[in-house]
């Protein structure tokens, strides 16, 4: 009998060791955060980040799990935050689609391609602070893909700065 609690005491030490070092650091290649983001079950979180820190934007709709932006080019943003399993949350899924490296873009903020992507014309960001991911949706009726994916990638830009400078000890 006090084998098997020595036992379950140790699957439970390297399972829980096993959760954290799935998290790749800042600095991980696209293959890592591709199998984090497609293993790993998200749920939805209430949002932290305020979207009032962003200027000159129109803020449309801002509730307690997402807002949505239109910047002044006409490019329309829905913007969502997850993370991995929550006490209490109802709504999950596994990541899916193809993360791809944004040319000039050295942080963790990458562009989805999947076929939900094609079917809705909006270019998915995802970027990924610690455990958090967030996710930017830009579309606009009027505009070109390029100035589209500009406008998501500052915007990506902006939170995964707050994050970062959020995450850091003595903050």
């Amino acid at each position: 009998m006090k084998n098997i609690y020595i036992l379950i005491i140790a699957f439970s030490v390297v399972s829980l060791a096993g959760c954290k070092r799935k998290i790749p650091p800042a600095d991980a290649d696209l293959q890592a955060f591709q199998k984090y983001y497609s293993d790993t079950k998200w749920y939805f979180v209430e949002r932290q980040f305020n979207p009032e820190k962003i200027e000159n934007v129109t803020i449309q709709l801002s509730n307690s799990i997402q807002f949505i932006l239109e910047f002044p080019s006409g490019t329309n943003i829905i913007y969502t935050e997850f993370e991995p399993k929550k006490m209490l949350t109802i709504k999950s899924f596994i990541g899916n689609g193809t993360l791809s490296v944004i040319h000039d873009v050295n942080k963790p903020i990458f562009q989805v391609t999947s076929d939900y992507t094609k079917h809705n014309d909006c270019i998915i960001l995802n970027g990924f602070v610690g455990s958090k991911r967030f996710q930017i949706e830009a579309k606009s009726s009027y505009n070109n893909e390029n100035i589209v994916l500009r406008d998501a990638v500052a915007l990506a830009n902006i939170i995964y700065n707050y994050y970062d400078k959020n995450n850091q000890p003595n903050h």
